[in-house]
């Protein structure tokens, strides 16, 4: 089972990446399955993976270049984990990548072991970041984002503490006792004005992010379909160097 679910006595949902072969990237079916478990009236969901990675991107398999509705799976999850009326908890173990970074944007909480990493490596194979851009850009400011997308360069948890991305940072051996720390203090808080005082943030910057996320939606329509991107992702399949990279460069 690629990704799975538990539910507990408290009212918290835990959903679990666990696709080891792909680095725990998620395809449509497993984003569906977040979306779906987002609203089943619990009073909190946990999101965290198993093994080396936290989320290493969408799938990229998963793709259709032609098909104008490609990025809709990322529209509707952004949409899901923003607006879910109870709160939604990121457990980074391991490095977060792409679409992985993105997640931890749209949750309201981040908790992250010391040993993660942060990335945005999409332009190094010739595809824009648009959405994960987008999420990020919101949270860390322009020049910040801009310097992550650009250079494709892995962060720490303690910069991304730093960033905003994350908002506790723990040794890997204390991550579980962090989590049931925060989920405790969270569940002290009546739902009802959790629910009031998320819906209210989001509204403030509804529009904003509305059309960030539809702009950003549409042009990685746009590039997924670029000779560039078929460049890049040819040489990422056989390992060589893509056409772009200047002779010296390494």
């Amino acid at each position: 089972m690629k990704i799975s679910h538990t539910s507990g006595a408290q009212g918290v949902l835990e959903i679990v990446i666990d696709n080891p072969d792909k680095r725990n990237s998620l395809d449509n079916e497993m984003i569906g399955y977040v979306i779906r478990h987002l609203s089943q009236g619990q009073r909190l969901t946990i999101i965290r993976s198993q093994g080396k990675y936290f989320c290493s991107g969408r799938d990229i398999s998963d793709i259709d270049p032609l098909d104008p509705r490609a990025m809709h799976p990322l529209r509707d999850l952004a949409l899901a984990l923003r607006t879910a009326a109870h709160p939604v908890v990121v457990v980074v173990q391991g490095d977060a990548i792409g679409l992985g970074v993105s997640i931890a944007c749209w949750a309201d909480i981040c908790i992250a072991s010391r040993n993660a990493g942060f990335c945005i490596p999409e332009s190094r194979i010739g595809i824009a970041p648009t959405i994960t851009a987008d999420s990020l850009a919101e949270i860390v400011g322009r020049k910040r984002c801009l310097d992550m997308c650009m250079t494709g360069r892995k962060i720490s948890a303690e910069e991304a503490h730093e960033y905003g991305i994350v908002q506790y940072v723990v040794d890997a051996t204390e991550l579980d006792a962090a989590t049931v720390k925060t989920v405790n203090a969270i569940l002290l808080s009546a739902p009802e004005a959790i629910s009031i005082s998320k819906a209210l943030l989001n509204r403030r910057t509804e529009a904003a992010f509305m059309h960030g996320l539809e702009e950003a939606c549409k042009q990685a329509t746009i590039a997924v379909g670029t000779e560039t991107a078929r460049e890049g992702l040819e040489a990422f399949r056989t390992k060589r160097r893509p056409s772009w990279i200047p002779e010296g460069v390494l």
